[in-house]
């Protein structure tokens, strides 16, 4: 199984506050698998695009990605 792991720290706006953001993308059974999550969640964070990424493409589901 291919796996691509990006973690970043980086300052949020929105929490104003350092937080850490990580990106994991893999192959799994033919499908291009992405979960992106963030350490400084709260209820604020729902319009940021990795919550909204996750609402939309939730890990381990059928609903997938359009084909490229």
């Amino acid at each position: 199984m291919e796996y691509i792991d990006r973690r970043t720290t980086s300052y949020c706006r929105v929490v104003q506050r350092s937080v850490k953001v990580e990106f994991s993308i893999f192959l799994k059974k033919g499908n291009l698998e992405v979960c992106a999550t963030c350490t400084g969640i709260e209820e604020v964070c729902k319009n940021c695009p990795v919550i909204q990424y996750n609402n939309l493409y939730p890990p381990a589901t059928q609903k997938r990605l359009p084909p490229v």
